[in-house]
């Protein structure tokens, strides 16, 4: 028989773990909540906005002012920065001065009215001690996480000996935006960001707003005016970018915030509609973007379509069917989620081909893949030297050549900026190598398309891989305007006994953006055609 005290402790632990559990079961709901609550709209746009960066040291600073030069931050909307650094991360701390210094002169006018005073005052550079270093003993780490933890704390509440007060044309202390991608300390700032706004929700559900918001206190009663401050748990929205390199798996900090963070983006589709556990918000894939040319039709189109279903943005250029690609990026939005726009344009000039770059960087946020599939020809008997006129051969030249290296120059500085480079691929034709197509202007200006392919790798460093698809007749629009008996003669010269399918040669245009190790190739999908 069991002792009454036995009995007493195995009742007592009987009751912890119902506690535990409801205690768990209600963090759980409550986290569940916070992340799924719509963000209220208190904030005027283009109201000043405090934005604080969490800074890692070598790849993450690198990739977080990649993404910030994307952002094309507004100065009449950001008007203070905040940039948090590791002690001893003197890397990252260069990086955030060379950042504003390059930002503000950009903006330098723009910057000076939105703040009404000297645009150096609108950032601060903030050190906190680091949550755990390199080699550190998992037995102190703790320690140093707590201290960093703090640190992170009195940075929020504005209350670090390095920070400002008061910040610019700001109402609070508290940082409107968090935005991180991945360092430890990133791990402390959200969590300490979670822990103020709970503190103050708990506080406002107690009547005791008045006693914990440093702002002035109003009556209850008394209405709100337009520059007054917000709550405090509408500030403080955090943002966790998952790595690029983090291709199937979340990185250790990635894991340990899913469930905290408001917004957890992921920038390659494996990682997408992830959550930390049923109920919970899920990951948000910030795909890559691309640009195709003549993409409204034929060949361009089931690109377009196979890099939606990637989970890329793209942007579908036309000459004249605006119909047509209207309809095609509003099919894709709706299928795939991803942003669609249509840029018209001519590609066989230079201001068109260079304004369909810019447009597709200002709408899209930023340019990864540029496929410079535009082309042109007439339908002739390949040896009819008088078919095509001079000004077919300059078209001939201007939209199959020149085109590509107009495009190539307006996305070079974008794809140098980025993380991992660009990817540049133009579509040439199996005319190209041998003597065979719609007419010999074609073949020509496809043969110096597939060189200027070469070049153009050979010569443009490590970050831009240029690469072209080569198909045979595909019997898109465009290839069924070959005359029957031409189709069948093209297809008893293949290999294979049949033509080249379009949907093997968009995955080609899929396979090249992927692949990180291939540069000035030229991919073949001809059915055999022309075996080299």
């Amino acid at each position: 028989m069991a002792l009454p005290w036995v009995k007493l402790i195995l009742h007592g632990l009987l009751f912890a773990a119902i506690c535990g559990t409801i205690a768990l079961m209600l963090c759980i709901r409550a986290l569940s909540i916070s992340q799924n609550s719509k963000v209220p709209k208190w904030r005027r746009k283009n109201s000043p906005t405090h934005l604080l960066v969490v800074l890692g040291s070598g790849g993450h600073t690198a990739e977080m002012f990649s993404m910030l030069r994307r952002m094309r931050l507004d100065p009449s909307t950001y008007t203070h920065r905040t940039y948090v650094v590791s002690s001893g991360d003197d890397f990252s701390a260069a990086r955030a001065v060379e950042f504003e210094t390059e930002w503000l002169k950009q903006n330098s006018k723009l910057s000076f009215s939105a703040n009404g005073s000297d645009s150096a005052e609108s950032y601060t550079i903030v050190t906190v001690p680091r949550a755990r270093r390199v080699h550190q003993s998992y037995l102190t780490a703790p320690l140093s996480t707590l201290q960093c933890f703090y640190a992170c704390l009195l940075v929020l509440r504005g209350c670090h000996p390095e920070q400002k007060s008061p910040l610019l044309r700001t109402n609070s202390p508290y940082p409107d935006v968090i935005l991180t991608n991945g360092p430890a300390t990133a791990v402390c700032m959200i969590l300490a960001a979670k822990s103020l706004r709970l503190f103050h929700y708990l506080g406002s559900l107690f009547s005791l707003r008045n006693h914990l918001d440093r702002d002035s206190p109003r009556s209850s009663q008394a209405k709100r005016s337009e520059d007054a401050p917000a709550p405090v748990h509408f500030r403080l929205r955090t943002i966790y970018v998952e790595s690029w390199a983090r291709v199937t798996t979340f990185s250790l900090s990635g894991k340990l915030l899913l469930p905290f963070a408001d917004r957890f983006l992921v920038q390659w589709p494996a990682l997408a509609g992830k959550q930390a556990w049923r109920g919970m918000r899920k990951t948000e894939y910030a795909g890559r973007n691309a640009l195709i040319t003549g993409g409204s039709r034929g060949l361009g189109a089931v690109v377009a379509q196979k890099y939606a279903a990637e989970g890329c943005n793209v942007a579908i250029n036309y000459v004249s069917s605006k119909d047509v690609a209207e309809e095609l990026a509003s099919s894709l939005q709706t299928q795939y989620g991803v942003k669609a726009i249509t840029v018209q344009g001519d590609a066989s000039r230079r201001q068109d081909c260079s304004n369909a770059i810019k447009t597709t960087i200002e709408q899209l946020a930023g340019l990864d893949i540029v496929v410079s599939n535009a082309g042109w020809t007439k339908m002739t008997t390949f040896s009819d030297l008088d078919a095509m006129d001079d000004d077919d051969w300059d078209k001939c030249w201007s939209t199959n050549v020149k085109s590509s290296w107009y495009l190539f120059k307006e996305a070079l500085p974008t794809f140098n900026a980025n993380p991992d480079g660009g990817v540049f691929i133009i579509t040439s034709s199996t005319a190209a190598i041998t003597p065979s197509g719609s007419s010999i202007p074609y073949a020509v200006s496809k043969a110096a398309g597939l060189h200027l392919m070469k070049c153009l790798a050979q010569s443009q460093g490590s970050k831009v891989r240029v690469n072209a698809v080569v198909p045979a007749l595909l019997l898109t629009e465009w290839g069924q305007r070959f005359p029957p008996e031409k189709i069948a003669a093209f297809k008893n010269k293949t290999v294979l006994g049949k033509l080249p399918e379009v949907e093997d040669a968009a995955n080609a245009y899929v396979m090249l953006a992927q692949n990180s190790s291939m540069t000035g190739q030229s991919i073949q999908v001809d059915a055999g055609f022309a075996i080299k």
